[in-house]
């Protein structure tokens, strides 16, 4: 109320109006006034006044009148915001738990009810974070590692398995959200298959959630990239006698390889705490969502502000669980023959200009100068980086082989 400054603080510290027992509202107003001008001791009654923050609170002259001692020292109010922090989380606990014994006893799915339980409670991890800030050589150094890595080749996030196209993009980013979109039905559900098996086989975790398949199907269909053999074999009339033992001998290979496999969807405070639990557990480096537009929308009055926390959610588990997360996203409609933009994924925009790397596949419109340098004809695809974090943008030119499971890449021609 008396300094934007201390609410600049308070801002960053995490505070929410959930925070407050009865002047959660004056400090929405304030939040929401801070956007638009600052103020301090000596002209804060003035702008509250022209705000009109008196006339729709009137609590709110007697914050400003008769303000404790602490709150015109920052290092006081920084204390103070600690004890508030304290009480918030004291309260949201006791309200948690009571509503988690409440859905229990009226027979509510106990694992729904501790997925919210976990999602409120990482709610309360995040206000502790808030304090565990790091520090400016902690930044330098986390840098200097990461720019290492890069200047000596290694590997930085989840690589890609072909070589010139990992080169030029170093692969997709850690800490962060990219966005795998493509048109319904032409593979990027299947490229997905063929990224999680290439990354399992060089022992990297992942998490993986079907929920655009069920388990049992993305199990065959990642054992069937393993053997290299087609999984419709199965489906024809004359099944081989060899096909079974063979398939059974990769599935049981692929078991034994480090992916884990969620396919129920769920809220994204559910996803978020299966991100949580597998990081702790296996220590898992990447995760691939295959559907998110099957996320179960929660949060926001609107479809929009759903999607956003959605996307804003992930972006934080990806930075808190330091993962790799992709997201294998729908586009609107657009003609068949058109280039895939970036711009055309479904949902909240924020998926593409909160990420560090966009990925799209193209099955139609390639340009001409593309078509011609790397002799394509119809059945080859191009998957390209219209956004990328340590390298350049590019693509690869690739040519389906859905009847080994793979996608090999094209050379251009010389």
């Amino acid at each position: 109320m008396l300094d934007s400054e201390n609410l600049a603080m308070a801002i960053e510290r995490g505070a929410t109006p959930e925070w407050f027992e009865t002047d959660g509202v004056v400090y929405k107003s304030m939040v929401t006034l801070s956007e638009q001008q600052k103020w301090d001791r000596r002209t804060s009654i003035n702008v509250m006044q022209a705000a009109g923050v008196y006339d729709k609170h009137p609590s709110a002259m007697d914050l400003s009148t008769n303000a404790p001692e602490w709150a015109f020292k920052v290092e006081e109010f920084g204390a103070a915001l600690e004890v508030l922090a304290g009480e918030h989380a004291k309260r949201t606990i006791h309200a948690v738990t009571s509503d988690a014994q409440f859905r229990l006893s009226n027979g509510d799915d106990p694992f729904e009810v501790s997925g919210a339980l976990v999602g409120e409670i990482e709610g309360i991890d995040a206000v502790a974070d808030a304090t565990k800030k790091r520090t400016t050589p902690d930044i330098m150094r986390d840098a200097l590692e990461v720019d290492g890595k890069i200047a000596r080749g290694e590997r930085v996030g989840l690589p890609f398995p072909w070589i010139d196209f990992q080169a030029k993009t170093f692969g997709i980013p850690v800490k962060s959200v990219t966005p795998l979109c493509g048109r319904d039905g032409k593979g990027k559900s299947r490229l997905a298959t063929y990224l999680a098996h290439y990354w399992i086989k060089q022992d990297i975790p992942i998490l993986y959630f079907p929920f655009e398949d069920t388990a049992e199907r993305f199990m065959s269909n990642l054992a069937a990239t393993h053997g290299g053999y087609d999984m419709f074999t199965i489906k024809r009339y004359h099944v081989p006698t060899e096909f079974m033992p063979n398939h059974e001998s990769c599935m049981e290979t692929v078991a034994k390889m480090p992916i884990y496999i969620e396919d129920v969807p769920c809220t994204v405070e559910r996803l978020v705490s299966l991100i949580a639990r597998y990081k702790r557990k296996h220590g898992i480096e990447g995760v691939v969502v295959d559907g998110l537009k099957d996320v179960i929308l929660s949060k926001g009055e609107s479809t929009t502000a759903q999607e956003n926390h959605v996307n804003a959610s992930m972006v934080r588990a990806s930075k808190k669980y330091d993962v790799s997360i992709i997201n294998v996203s729908h586009i609107n409609k657009i003609d068949e023959d058109q280039w895939i933009s970036k711009t055309k994924i479904t949902g909240s925009g924020n998926q593409s200009k909160s990420s560090r790397m966009v990925l799209a596949y193209q099955d139609a419109g390639i340009p001409a100068e593309i078509t011609s340098k790397y002799g394509i004809y119809d059945d080859e695809v191009v998957l390209q980086a219209q956004k990328a974090s340590y390298g350049s943008t590019g693509l690869v030119v690739l040519r389906p082989e859905l009847e080994r499971g793979r996608f090999v890449e094209v050379m251009a021609n010389d």
